[in-house]
């Protein structure tokens, strides 16, 4: 492969890394908006035992972090939105969705995220030996019994013995 064959390749490679980089900028800007409203309102839950008012509080450093981050997140998305007018959300989020890559992700965040909603309302130890299962099974660790071994200890490892060693109460 040629100097010129080699420049043309990492042009285009670079041309398709900017086509989506707008667009993921966009996308991690309104994820971390999200989190710092969650953390605005998680903070006004915080005590207020303060004698000067709010400033003194320990609800005003995260009240204060949360609203300058949405400002930068803001900031950051007009920005993007001036410097890149023709990035389509819906063109990088159906390529994004074409990669099996991003799918195996999502689907893993997804079991991620059925195993924390499913922790306190079931049994702990049956959970997470069948998340666990699930997940094992899922990455195609191995065999169908090395799989329900590896469940089953690693699911009694962190139920039974972590919570003993470490002396932490576990749900």
């Amino acid at each position: 492969m040629g100097t010129e064959d080699r420049l043309k390749d990492s042009q285009l490679k670079g041309n398709i890394r900017s086509k989506n980089w707008p667009v993921g900028d966009i996308v991690i800007a309104i994820s971390i908006i999200i989190f710092a409203v969650l953390m605005f309102i998680g903070a006004q839950y915080f005590p207020h035992r303060a004698r000067m008012g709010m400033i003194t509080s320990a609800k005003f450093t995260p009240i204060l972090l949360s609203i300058l981050v949405i400002i930068l997140c803001f900031v950051l998305i007009m920005m993007t939105i001036r410097k890149y007018d023709k990035a389509s959300l819906k063109d990088w989020f159906l390529e994004s969705l074409a990669d099996e890559t991003t799918k195996r992700s999502l689907i893993l965040i997804s079991m991620i995220g059925v195993y924390i909603f499913l922790v306190g309302q079931l049994n702990f130890i049956a959970i997470n030996i069948l998340y666990l299962f699930i997940m094992y099974w899922y990455l195609r660790i191995g065999s169908w019994k090395m799989i329900i071994i590896y469940s089953l200890v690693s699911g009694l490892l962190v139920s039974v013995i972590v919570p003993y060693i470490f002396q932490m109460p576990l749900p």
